[in-house]
């Protein structure tokens, strides 16, 4: 298969042809990305994730790129935060990231925001939508569950459960991990919500290889059928065109031979 060929033929699908490059070469990791709003702590639950300071984080804006790290067989990326420059690169990147790169993503919405916004709902759908062709897995990490009382929780997760339907939900507090285990306070660790999201990574880590045969089958049916429309529409635009070009030549021809008639009428008149 060209695939400069193809991404030259179908610019509109250029995602989904670098996904496809990737599911073609082996020997790659699992790989998780977050996806989410500007700080909402994609990168702080990354690095409790990974059990070690990796990714910047400060209440400035870090993250302008995709950044990447390898640890525990498994490959994390922190992308840009959503809606937060006004010319929209870092939500290219961030998107892209996700669609070119991502096995598992981590959609991230901190717990003081309460419901999903419109924005967030738009790309939640979207990454939905792109997992029942691409046999991903979408997480939603309800992240900074600490900084909200019980009764406040149980109200902001059941009101984001009716958002997300059908996708698992993970309330975490990263800062409260990192300190249990930093004091060796299991318990508090315990508390946290991040061992139960490493162990539910970890079972979708050992599913990645059959998810990505069978993204890889069909992405590639995908994009054949979107050549054969490709090529069709070409056909069916060249046979127009054709058309008309028969259409305008015989107009020409008829024009011709009416012209030379009246030129030669009028010549015997004269």
């Amino acid at each position: 298969m060209d695939i400069s060929a193809i991404t030259t033929a179908l610019p509109e699908r250029r995602d989904d042809i670098a996904r496809l490059q990737l599911l073609s070469s082996s020997g790659r990791l699992p790989t998780v990305a977050v996806l989410g709003k500007y700080n909402h702590g994609k990168s702080t639950l990354l690095n409790a994730l990974i059990g070690n300071e990796v990714f910047k984080v400060s209440d400035v804006r870090e993250t302008v790129r995709v950044q990447a790290h390898e640890s525990q067989g498994i490959r994390w990326l922190d992308t840009p935060g959503l809606g937060a420059d006004v010319a929209g690169g870092d939500d290219a990147l961030a998107r892209e990231g996700n669609a070119r790169e991502a096995d598992i993503r981590l959609f991230i919405h901190a717990a003081g925001e309460g419901e999903l916004d419109a924005e967030e709902q738009a790309c939640l759908e979207a990454l939905c939508a792109d997992d029942e062709c691409s046999s991903r897995q979408t997480v939603v990490v309800l992240t900074r569950m600490a900084q909200v009382d019980e009764a406040d929780m149980a109200a902001i997760l059941g009101a984001l459960r009716q958002q997300t339907g059908d996708l698992p939900v993970f309330p975490v507090s990263a800062s409260r991990y990192t300190r249990g285990t930093r004091e060796n306070k299991p318990l508090l660790a315990g508390r946290s919500g991040v061992p139960e999201l490493l162990a539910f990574l970890r079972e979708c880590a050992d599913e990645v290889t059959e998810r990505r045969e069978r993204s890889r089958r069909a992405l590639g049916e995908l994009l054949l059928e979107a050549v054969r429309q490709k090529r069709a529409a070409c056909e069916a635009a060249r046979g127009r065109l054709r058309k008309d070009m028969a259409s305008r030549l015989a107009a020409f021809k008829h024009d011709y031979v009416d012209m030379r008639t009246r030129l030669r009428r009028e010549l015997k008149g004269n």
